[in-house]
């Protein structure tokens, strides 16, 4: 007997409709809404959002009071933005302008509009919008006084970020001698001038930090050869000038200008751009042989090379605003570690680094401080450094020493390196860091006004440090993040150069790494003391990205209103959607946004599992469980895993197609118990990290009669297809297993190339995600012992894999070479390999995944029959026309 999917859904929401709450179905799934874009006003008395998907396929903007009830939807609107005075609201609704005056219930039409454009600073008082009429009329607006100035024939314009300037691009008719113009129009006072006019065509325009430089390009045919120019225009001259151009003296003939935007200094005294070599161009004689040479003493691999011959031959050079003089700062050999934003002064710090991928090479490096103005050279140090960052004021570099664990201070003025971090005992180091390659500190938060003094963090507090060591370290949260685990960073760290004046208070947002609980904490400044608890508790609002392992979402930073004292926060759990909320003392919490689409549906409940290990070691993981959960009944349960998950406990899942991992909310809808725990890796043993963990995690959740021991399944993507490859092939605990883009031969994986970069991936294997630590040749047997394809014969798990060819980041032959051992072993396996697909699948592959990863998972963890393309398969003339979804009940 044969039935249809379709057949296969009606009768399972059939049976959902006898419960209290539907599953999820394939139909909610693109209709699922979400909050985005939120705004709030100077005054903080208003905030608008966008809510995505609402109605379906379509967005709603609203813009609300912030203490009372009026609120206003706009379907399909733009994000729109606040008047400085409070008063009004303006966005857009396809091509037409509106003003809404807060409070009211009237939109006023504005204008038909191509678009519109305001300075980044919420509290600058202009707005421009184009007109869509023949003239190209810009009308630039006082929202504030009301004043009006009309520009025509304009093509594109530009705010700086102070709003102190408008740049606009017009183009003349097209008799004159001139077909672009550019407009200088000072906002302040009367001062607008044409800077600039030309055949060419102007682009990657860039204002220096005070809205008093500008630095922009064109491209020129001259002898045949395309040629780059960087311009530059200050406040107060008449004419943009060209500062350098492929013809400049300083720029040899074999290198050429890059076309990337070039970048002002943070102090706004030179410009950056880069420099690229010049590839000839040639046509290929008849009769030739066309072959690739590769060579060991090439920089890069000849499948680097021919993807793109210009892509990583770049080369960083400088323009000394003052003179006018051109230098270039790295070559093959060496490279910049401090970039454009950072610099306050006059040096860079440079590596010799090898520019190849010969990652091996570059173990022992050394560092140089150099001078912008004359070119001059001094060692830094040798070793390994990190997290460079210059004092505001330009007088002291501080860098990390991986060797020795301590941060230092070189000050610029006496050329006096101090080690300014000595005395603190607790560890400076990322705990996070567990792969080969030292992944450094866990962060400097920034500087003190006048630099008087920096802050850094260790793992759980945050320190106090004097760049001349004057003064001993201090522990500004006095131990507290220590002794309750609870890891504190401030909520606006790296926003500018200088982050606090030496009284302020600061805002820390404070994450709990027993429990998870996520919350806001305030502490002094200018004394050591325990930090003020304003609010914690069991949800997310937000985190700083070093206070959780790489991958985890940071979410949604405070957002303060500019002249009052109150903030618009983002809070969310496993069981509540992010909604918006407003405080004035991150104590109490007015919603704004009760958006709750789960409440529908048979949701899921996250619940925080801790056990131990057969070494001792205490893991965690996250349970999830069906909403309408209950104790009396047994469940299967699918394992999920990558590297460490625990963190994101308070996280709201968005339910959606599977791409990768299985999305948790869809199988926990339908009856799945999913859990996902921590893997705790040993240095040269992932595979049997992932297996310690994994198995163990299992054998405690066993032990509950609510978990179906006979009917547990496992599932990762990626790294996660990795572990699932390696898990079955150690034990037979699992029913079934489906794997993802995972690796199966570390062997064979070590000497292959990234599809997407042609890259060696053995720098993968030897220091990064694969924790080899070792070359193939000086570990051989770890390579072997760590490759579930030398042992395939123990597999006795049905095993589901789904591998893309166009893979870029894991090659495809992977699972081949699995899949194609598992199949002459007489294993129990099935592959899915989707067109126009890569690493992940999207859109109506992702829906196919989704439902032959169900049925798979259904038919081995719920007893229900298999589908016929796993029992009958699809032959390869009938893609794209039989899907098989029918299930095969021959046997039923």
């Amino acid at each position: 007997m044969k039935f249809s999917f379709a057949l296969y859904t009606l009768i399972i929401v059939t049976v959902n409709s006898f419960a209290q709450k539907p599953r999820l179905d394939t139909q909610v799934l693109n209709k699922w809404p979400y909050l985005y874009a939120p705004s709030i006003s100077n005054d903080g008395k208003y905030a608008s959002y966008t809510i995505g998907k609402q109605p379906t396929a379509n967005h709603t903007l609203v813009v609300q009071s912030t203490s009372g009830s009026w609120k206003k939807e706009y379907v399909n609107a733009s994000e729109g933005l606040f008047t400085p005075d409070n008063k009004r609201f303006i966005y857009a609704s396809k091509d037409t302008l509106f003003s809404v005056k807060l409070g009211s219930d009237t939109a006023i039409y504005l204008a038909t509009i191509k678009s519109y454009k305001r300075p980044q600073r919420k509290k600058d008082a202009w707005l421009a919008y184009l007109l869509k009429n023949p003239q190209n009329e810009l009308i630039l607006v006082n929202l504030l006084s009301g004043e009006e100035k009309h520009y025509f024939a304009v093509a594109d314009y530009f705010f700086d970020d102070t709003g102190k300037v408008l740049l606009l691009k017009s183009t003349n008719d097209e008799t004159s001698s001139f077909n672009t113009n550019l407009k200088w129009v000072a906002l302040q006072g009367n001062n607008e001038h044409i800077i600039w006019s030309s055949k060419s065509l102007p682009y990657n325009y860039r204002f220096d930090s005070k809205g008093s430089q500008l630095t922009f390009m064109t491209t020129e045919t001259i002898d045949g050869r395309s040629t780059n120019s960087i311009w530059y225009y200050k406040n107060g001259n008449d004419k943009a000038t060209i500062y350098a151009n492929d013809r400049s003296t300083s720029i040899g003939s074999e290198l050429s200008i890059c076309s990337d935007p070039p970048e002002f200094s943070a102090n706004g005294r030179y410009i950056f751009f880069n420099l690229q070599p010049v590839v000839e161009t040639y046509t290929p004689k008849q009769n030739r042989v066309n072959v690739d040479i590769w060579s060991t003493e090439d920089l890069q691999l000849q499948s680097t090379q021919l993807l793109d011959p210009n892509v990583l031959n770049k080369y960083t050079a400088v323009i000394n605003i003052d003179n006018n003089q051109i230098r270039q700062l790295e070559n093959d050999d060496e490279r910049i570690l401090t970039h454009p934003y950072q610099l306050t002064g006059d040096f860079i710090v440079i590596e010799d680094k090898h520019s190849s991928d010969k990652f091996w090479l570059n173990k022992y490096r050394s560092y140089y401080y150099v001078s912008l103005k004359n070119g001059s050279k001094k060692l830094l140090k040798k070793g390994r450094l990190l997290s460079f960052s210059f004092s505001p004021k330009g007088n002291y570099l501080i860098y990390y020493d991986t060797n020795q664990h301590h941060y230092f201070s070189y000050n610029i003025t006496n050329n006096q390196t101090t080690n300014i971090s000595k005395g603190i005992s607790t560890k400076l180091d990322n705990e996070y860091s567990d792969t080969p390659i030292f992944e450094g500190p866990v962060g400097v938060a920034g500087w003190i006004t006048s630099d008087t003094s920096l802050l850094v963090y260790d793992n759980y507090d945050v320190w106090r440090l004097s760049p001349t060591k004057k003064r001993a370290p201090l522990n500004i949260t006095n131990g507290y993040g220590q002794r309750n685990h609870i890891k504190l960073r401030l909520v606006y760290e790296e926003d500018t150069l200088e982050i606090a004046s030496g009284d302020q208070s600061l805002l820390l947002t404070a994450f709990n790494t027993i429990t998870k609980d996520n919350g806001f904490y305030v502490t002094s400044l200018a004394k050591q003391g325990t930090p003020k608890l304003l609010t914690t508790g069991p949800w997310m609002l937000y985190h700083s990205s070093s206070q959780l392992p790489r991958g985890l979402s940071q979410e949604m930073r405070p957002l303060k209103a500019s002249n009052a004292t109150c903030w618009l926060v983002q809070r969310q759990s496993a069981t509540d959607a992010p909604n918006y909320y407003m405080t004035t003392n991150f104590k109490s919490f007015r919603a704004l946004t009760a958006l709750q689409p789960q409440k529908k549906y048979n949701w899921l409940t996250a619940e925080l599992i801790t056990w131990k290990q057969p070494n001792g070691k205490v893991s965690q993981g996250i349970l999830y469980k069906p909403e309408d959960f209950t104790p009396d009944k047994q469940y299967p349960i699918i394992f999920n895993y990558y590297e460490k998950v625990s963190h994101s406990l308070h996280q709201y899942l968005q339910p959606g197609f599977t791409e990768g991992s299985i999305n948790i909310p869809w199988f926990v809808s339908r009856g799945y118990l999913v859990f996902t725990p921590d893997i705790n890796y040993t240095i040269g043993k992932p595979g049997a990290s992932a297996l310690k963990s994994v198995v163990s995690a299992a054998k405690y959740l066993v032990k509950f009669p609510w978990v179906n021991g006979s009917r547990m399944g496992i599932q990762g993507h990626s790294w996660g297809g990795y572990e699932t490859n390696y898990i079955i092939c150690h034990t037979n605990l699992f029913a079934a297993a489906a794997s993802a883009a995972g690796l199966s031969d570390f062997v064979s994986g070590y000497g292959s190339l990234l599809l997407g970069s042609g890259e060696s991936a053995q720098f993968l294997y030897e220091t990064h995600q694969n924790r080899m630590a070792a070359t193939l040749w000086q570990r051989p047997e770890l390579y072997i012992d760590n490759s579930p394809i030398f042992k395939g014969n123990a597999v006795t798990t049905p095993l589901l894999i789904m591998h893309n060819k166009a893979d870029a980041i894991v090659p495809w032959n992977q699972s081949v070479e699995f899949f194609t051992a598992l199949r002459r072993l007489n294993k129990k396996a099935w592959m899915l390999q989707y067109d126009k697909s890569g690493h992940t699948v999207t859109g109506q592959n992702a829906a196919d995944y989704t439902i032959r990863l169900t049925q798979f998972f259904d038919h081995y963890l719920k007893g229900v029959p298999a589908p016929m393309w796993m029992t009958k398969g699809v032959p390869a003339s009938r893609k794209g026309d039989v899907m098989a979804f029918e299930l095969d009940t021959t046997d039923f």
